[in-house]
């Protein structure tokens, strides 16, 4: 047994919105009153998943790739709301908001930055210019729990299974298949993990490659129930349906786990 000290080091901040506290189940069945949202990301992978996450929330997306294209936008079209990242190419989202704030038709708009860096000292820099921050990745409810404070939104009561087009594939089709010791340890032991850390990361290119490596083990163990797992996988993947990666991550998780 060893112990380490470190010292000086400072420690990443959690996000701005705490997941514990968001109520998914209200979230769920809001809609909002048509708002513009302008998103200014460069990555177009990024920007897709934000907007399958808002899909069904009645928001119309504009999207920019850099700051000076967003405040391009912000000044042809009303904007309701900016999504921000931080790094861009050619202007970055710093001086992006420090020049809309300026601005006496534009400082109005409500900024939410989106930023990979958790360390104090950008906190403290993002919350002096932007109304909020969410850290990267951005997770739907955490998105939508920021989106409630600023856009006008009403509570509508849906019947679940329609408004959960995938509720069928809540309740795994378990089978029963003679798995060998050993394929059952190495699938709690090494695949596992990496659905749970997938299941809260969403990476697109790493669940790709994830699919693709289960999906040839499956095929040469003959493990019938993980194949269709992997199908479904690289539907939902190939057209970015976010909610429905997660379900089957959740689906193989129970599956393994079990």
């Amino acid at each position: 047994m060893f112990i380490v000290s470190l010292f000086n080091i400072e420690r990443g901040i959690m996000n701005a919105v705490d997941s514990a506290n968001i109520d998914i189940s209200y979230l769920k069945n809001i809609r909002f009153k048509n708002p513009i949202v302008l998103m200014a990301e460069d990555v177009s992978s990024n920007r897709q998943v934000v907007k399958e996450y808002l899909l069904k929330y009645n928001i119309t997306i504009h999207e920019t790739e850099n700051g000076e294209d967003c405040i391009n936008e912000a000044r042809r079209n009303r904007l309701d709301l900016i999504l921000m990242d931080m790094q861009m190419p050619i202007m970055d989202g710093y001086t992006a908001i420090s020049i809309l704030k300026s601005d006496n038709y534009l400082k109005h708009i409500p900024i939410i930055a989106l930023t990979a860096s958790g360390m104090k000292q950008d906190k403290d820099k993002l919350g002096n210019i932007a109304n909020d921050f969410l850290l990267k990745p951005i997770f739907k409810y955490e998105l939508l729990e920021l989106l409630v404070k600023y856009l006008p939104y009403e509570h509508v009561i849906q019947d679940d299974k329609k408004d959960n087009p995938f509720v069928e594939m809540l309740t795994p089709l378990v089978k029963i298949e003679n798995l060998s010791l050993e394929i059952r340890s190495e699938l709690t032991r090494n695949v596992l993990p990496k659905v749970i850390r997938l299941q809260k990361s969403l990476n697109i290119d790493e669940l790709i490659n994830f699919e693709n490596i289960l999906e040839q083990y499956a095929l040469k163990n003959s493990i019938s129930q993980i194949e269709e797992y992997c199908a479904k996988l690289k539907d939902n993947i190939a057209t970015f349906n976010v909610d429905k990666i997660y379900s089957t991550l959740k689906l193989l998780n129970t599956y393994i786990d079990n």
